[in-house]
């Protein structure tokens, strides 16, 4: 599907290699344009697509590689770098199970698999075409859950390398939020304001990794000072932990 949109368009396109073999259930585009209907895609199993340099982009979230499977480019910062930072827990204290269910046709069976544990419990409504892509869709939902827990907003000078899919790596922080994290969105502006979104990369203990309940359900504004640099460009970043 993505081939043939980027060709309608003149286009290219490019897919993370993770989400090359996922089987599509039955789509109905009705007076809606081709990215719309992959950014509902894209919703469905955590992915990113957009139109970039020529290209039609439809990559997975979170595994901080670039489509062509290179790894994205690491950056450190420390506390002194930054000018003030706040961090937001939810009160949950799990993303809790999501439930896909898909159809074995020729069987005339309806099968379900999940993710997660606990409580609460989400199920997708539409049925996916096998087990593969209901896997798949139910992983998607469960990381987009599981980055809504908690919520790290730092403000600081603004560093031109910063790129979506970079990764992040904090030092001489507070436990929980020490340690690398995704950058999902970046603004640069040539003035004091600019946003940034990230997002702890995918991992064998993402999901799993939640912080005590006893620091989850409040907020934290653990200081503000001046920028540390003369610079008069400065950015706000975000982070969401994955």
């Amino acid at each position: 599907m993505l081939s043939t949109m980027a060709a309608e368009h003149g286009m290219t396109w490019a897919i993370s290699p993770s989400l090359t073999g996922v089987a599509l259930p039955h789509i109905d585009q009705t007076e809606e344009s081709d990215i719309n209907v992959l950014l509902r895609l894209a919703q469905r199993y955590d992915a990113i697509a957009k139109p970039a340099g020529g290209r039609l982009i439809f990559a997975k979230r979170g595994e901080a590689k670039s489509v062509t499977g290179i790894d994205m480019p690491r950056i450190t910062l420390t506390p002194d770098e930054i000018a003030s930072w706040q961090m937001t827990y939810a009160t949950r204290d799990s993303p809790g199970t999501v439930i896909a269910f898909y159809r074995m046709a020729r069987r005339a069976e309806l099968h379900q698999v999940s993710v997660g544990d606990g409580h609460p419990v989400h199920r997708i409504k539409q049925y996916l075409p096998d087990a593969a892509a209901a896997i798949a869709a139910a992983r998607g939902e469960l990381s987009r859950r599981a980055r809504a827990e908690t919520k790290l907003t730092l403000e600081m000078a603004g560093r031109a390398e910063l790129s979506a899919e970079a990764v992040l790596t904090l030092n001489g922080w507070r436990e929980g939020v020490n340690g690398d994290w995704l950058v999902t969105r970046v603004q640069h502006c040539l003035d004091k304001t600019a946003t940034d979104v990230a997002s702890k990369p995918n991992g064998p203990t993402t999901i799993q990794m939640l912080l005590p309940p006893s620091t989850r359900k409040y907020a934290i504004k653990s200081y503000a000072r001046p920028h540390p640099s003369s610079e008069n460009i400065g950015a706000c970043y975000r982070f969401r932990i994955l």
